[in-house]
Parts: C-alpha cells; sequence; structure tokens
C-alpha cells in the first residue's frame, strides 16, 4: 500500500467510525424515545379502555328522570290447592228449619259446642237422582247452595246418623272417598266455582280447590267435587266466597 492509499484508507476508517458512533448514538436516542412514549402512551390506552367500558355499561341502562321512572311490580302469585288468604264468612249460631217431611241426621261422633255444624238432612229435594242422598242447606239460604253428601253411607236409613267428613279426601277404613255435589240454583252460572276452606279455631289454616260445571240433568248448576280438607276439626267450606257451611271433620 502507498502513502496515500494509506491516508485514504485512514480517512475512511474515521468515517466509518465516525459513522458507527453517530448511529450508536441515534440507536440509543430513539430507544429512549420510544420507552418514554410507551410510559406516556401506556396509561393513555389503559385510561382510554376503561372510558370505553364506562360508557357501554351506562348506555345500556340510562337513568329515567324521577318523574319518569316505572313503578315497581309485584309478581302475581297464584293461590295453591291446599293454601289460600281466606277470612271466615258470619257464622251463624243456629240454623232454620227448611220445613217439610224431611229426617234430620246425627254426626256419630260427639261434636264439640264450639262448632256449630249445619244439619244435615234426609229426603227428597225433587232432584232427580238424589233422593236418597243426605244434603245441606248452606247460610245464607238466599245463596241457593246446596251440597248433597255422597259419602254418607246408605245404612243412615236405619240408624238416622251419618259419618263426619274425613281429612285427606278419602275414609283409610273403605274406599268412600267424600264426595260433595254443590247445586247452585241460579241463572247464569260460572263455568267454575271454588269452595275455600277456613278453620274455625285457626282462620290462618286454609285450603281451596276449583270446581267445574258438570252437565247433568239434575235441575241447576252441578259441581262435582272431592273435599280434601288438610287437618281435623271444625272447618268452614265457603263457596264462591258467598255461601258456607259448617262441618266437623275428623282425621285418622
Amino acid at each position: 500500500m502507498t502513502g496515500s492509499q494509506a491516508n485514504h484508507q485512514g480517512e475512511w476508517d474515521f468515517i466509518c467510525s465516525g459513522s458507527h458512533a453517530e448511529i450508536s448514538a441515534d440507536k440509543a436516542y430513539l430507544a429512549r424515545r420510544l420507552f418514554s412514549m410507551r410510559n406516556r402512551t401506556f396509561p393513555r390506552i389503559i385510561l382510554g379502555l376503561l372510558l370505553l367500558l364506562v360508557t357501554a355499561c351506562s348506555s345500556g341502562t340510562p337513568a329515567l328522570p324521577q318523574g319518569t321512572k316505572p313503578p315497581a311490580t309485584t309478581p302475581q302469585v297464584t293461590p295453591t290447592a291446599t293454601s289460600t288468604s281466606a277470612a271466615l264468612l258470619p257464622v251463624p249460631t243456629t240454623h232454620p228449619s227448611p220445613g217439610g217431611n224431611f229426617l234430620q241426621l246425627q254426626p256419630d261422633v260427639a261434636v264439640p259446642a264450639t262448632c256449630p255444624v249445619n244439619p244435615v238432612y234426609a229426603g227428597s229435594l225433587g232432584k232427580s237422582g238424589l233422593e236418597d242422598v243426605p244434603w245441606i242447606r248452606a247460610d245464607p239460604l238466599s245463596s241457593q247452595v246446596t251440597a248433597f253428601l255422597f259419602f254418607v253411607e246408605p245404612i243412615y236409613k236405619q240408624t238416622h246418623t251419618y259419618h263426619p267428613l274425613h281429612t285427606g279426601g278419602h275414609y283409610p277404613d273403605s274406599n268412600r272417598n267424600t264426595k260433595i255435589l254443590w247445586i247452585l240454583d241460579a241463572s247464569n252460572s260460572p263455568d267454575t266455582a271454588t269452595i275455600t276452606g277456613v278453620k274455625v279455631s285457626s282462620p290462618r289454616e286454609t285450603f281451596q280447590q276449583t270446581l267445574s260445571l258438570a252437565g247433568s240433568a239434575t235441575p241447576g248448576a252441578n259441581y262435582p267435587s272431592i273435599v280434601n280438607v288438610p287437618t281435623p276439626g271444625c272447618w268452614q267450606i265457603q263457596f264462591n266466597r258467598a255461601a258456607s257451611i259448617i262441618f266437623w271433620v275428623i282425621g285418622n
């Protein structure tokens, strides 16, 4: 290598080394800038995302002015077959005689004086097919409701007594159930009727059943039922909350 070439090579090496130093310095500067930008940008990104979330959540359920907020609604509760809210209807202390040539039957068990049961009668009321079925007239008589007691055994004709209504819808010592046919002698009878039981000694104890109107040749609106009283004792059974009968109910 000549002296001139050596001088050129030295100049080139100086330029290259200077360039490398400047590039290294630029890289360090860029790294510091990027780090600084990231430190400033990352919190802004997080803050932006949080603002978006808050905006999305609040826009889905906009606040209403106080005067336009919808009122709170109470779920409708349908009474069950064994529990309902009810109150005792007036309980008469005496029951007028139905007149006519009817036989009054007596219960074959002792009934407390605190339970003024409605009297049970036997004798035809002029309703076809029911001549031999004992019956009770509901209070008040103006309600025109009569209950025909199919659970009373035919032996009543000899004993002049009847076995009271039993809990659970049937009698455990036989195949008898607690069938009662309710007849309403009124026009414009509804397609369904409701019987509601209220315990006289504990009015909070109740039950309810819905009955369907049955087609029948018997005059009046016929509503058959298997009365399912939950517990023994003195019960008022109401028909459509307008008429009532007091029963002494026995249990196991």
